[in-house]
């Protein structure tokens, strides 16, 4: 039931959508994804993902930070897939200066401590260069 929900409601996206010659931008040069992947201690507990949505829009206040985006999981029969996390963030940075003072500030510090950490089992992130 759930492989035909999910390939019924990519079909009526692709439908919605029509073609598209929409291309994304390269990114810039030197910019920074620094990719956050969370596991929460209650899995798929709404009010811990609002929780940590609102948190993390704090974090365009920081310096260098460009843009914040997040996800949920989408499930998936696929082995290659890892499915198992709750939600995930993309957070960019103008450079790799940037994303390295991100860690330690005041922002960042006070809502892992008192927001991500208190939430979450597991936290796993990835840092990509453009």
């Amino acid at each position: 039931m759930r492989a035909f929900l999910v390939a019924g409601l990519s079909a009526l996206l692709v439908a919605a959508c029509g073609p598209s010659t929409a291309v994304l931008p390269d990114p810039k040069p030197g910019t920074v994804d620094h990719v956050v992947i969370f596991w929460l201690k209650r899995p798929g507990n709404g009010d811990d993902k609002e929780r940590l949505h609102a948190a993390a829009g704090q974090l365009e206040a920081i310096p260098g930070v460009l843009a914040v985006r997040h996800g949920n999981v989408i499930a998936s029969d696929r082995e290659i897939v890892d499915d198992s996390f709750d939600l995930a963030y993309i957070i960019t940075f103008d450079s790799v200066e940037s994303l390295r003072a991100y860690d330690p500030h005041p922002i960042h510090a006070k809502l892992a401590a008192e927001v991500a950490r208190p939430l979450c089992r597991k936290i796993l992130v990835y840092d990509v260069i453009h």
